[in-house]
């Protein structure tokens, strides 16, 4: 019996690795670049240099021995997201869709069949998406920590500097009237700089954060908004990033954004913190994908990937389940990079 290829594992891989998701503002800014690796461990290696110089000797004499640099590696299995969703005959064949006709011809069916496992698939790969900006949001704060009776538990923690972790009070918090951001701003900057030698690109805020932020005298007085100006004007909503942050300006020379999402009610961004960061190749930032624990994946040397997706049926009763796996974990190698201000009291 022929067997319709949009229902083999095969095209299935394709069709969702191609899905375009929305709202996925820390991993593109953040986490951009991808790897995938052959074992479901990942090595993480972090390189430790401190801040010496080279001595002096007197002339024609000995050169002196210096160290190298340390290396620290930790070995981490990567989280496994594997979800499926079964599929009856009934939903596939009986039920009617919006926009085909009373009485259905053969091919208006089967095209009404493939919609509804596009669409089953899409909603998969979007539940995978968000998790991936949750594993995201979490590894900025400096540790990826989760807890699901019977299902899973993992915990990384990334050494982020304690001194990255700040707590304003009285008239430091960016609500009080004498308040001064840029001294966060400022403050933020020195820290990165010294951990790691690199330069902060973007200031990321909570619902809270984001709205003191815009509502502080000092802020409105030197804030470049240049570009959110001229994008609104040109555009309507155009400081909306495709993702779901909003472009609140320029400030201290750093991009701020309102990152306000939420996933199962959880703050992406707390809401009353300010996420410093550094974007871009400097960032040291890495999205791993572990190996694909599937015998389909590895009998058709596809174990090394993003995501595998693959359908099946079951006899009796009759039903089609659709799958999705796959194993993200988000890195970041230089922990320093990040600084987290609670602003608001």
């Amino acid at each position: 019996m022929p067997t319709n290829t949009l229902l083999t594992w095969a095209s299935l891989t394709g069709t969702v690795n191609e899905i375009k998701t929305p709202q996925r503002f820390l991993q593109s800014l953040l986490f951009s670049d991808h790897e995938s690796k052959t074992t479901d461990k990942i090595e993480i290696g972090v390189e430790i240099d401190g801040r010496e110089m080279a001595p002096f000797v007197t002339k024609n004499g000995e050169a002196v021995q210096v160290a190298g640099t340390n290396e620290r590696f930790i070995t981490v299995e990567a989280p496994n997201i594997r979800i499926k969703r079964p599929m009856t005959p009934s939903e596939l064949l009986e039920n009617r869709r919006v926009g085909t006709p009373i009485f259905a011809s053969r091919p208006q069916i089967e095209r009404a069949a493939r919609q509804v496992v596009r669409k089953d698939m899409a909603r998969m790969e979007t539940l995978v998406v968000n998790r991936i900006e949750w594993l995201s949001a979490m590894a900025i704060r400096g540790q990826i920590t989760y807890q699901q009776p019977d299902l899973a538990n993992f915990q990384i923690t990334f050494q982020k500097p304690a001194g990255h972790t700040i707590v304003l009070a009285g008239t430091d918090l960016w609500t009080d009237a004498l308040s001064n951001p840029r001294s966060q701003f400022e403050l933020a900057g020195e820290l990165v700089a010294d951990a790691h030698g690199t330069s902060i690109t973007h200031a990321i805020m909570g619902k809270e954060a984001a709205t003191a932020f815009s509502n502080n005298a000092r802020v409105l007085s030197e804030l470049d908004n240049r570009r959110f100006d001229m994008a609104s004007t040109l555009n309507g909503n155009a400081n909306f990033s495709p993702e779901g942050a909003r472009f609140m300006g320029t400030f201290a020379g750093i991009q701020c954004w309102a990152y306000t999402r939420q996933l199962e009610a959880q703050d992406l961004i707390r809401a009353k913190f300010v996420e410093f960061v550094v974007a871009g190749s400097s960032s040291g930032n890495v999205l791993y994908f572990g190996s694909i624990s599937d015998h389909d994946a590895l009998d058709e040397r596809r174990w090394v990937g993003e995501r595998f997706a693959k359908t099946w049926v079951e006899k009796d009763p009759s039903v089609r389940l659709a799958l999705l796996t796959s194993r993200p974990l988000p890195v970041t190698r230089r922990p320093g990079n990040t600084v987290s201000i609670q602003v608001v009291a």
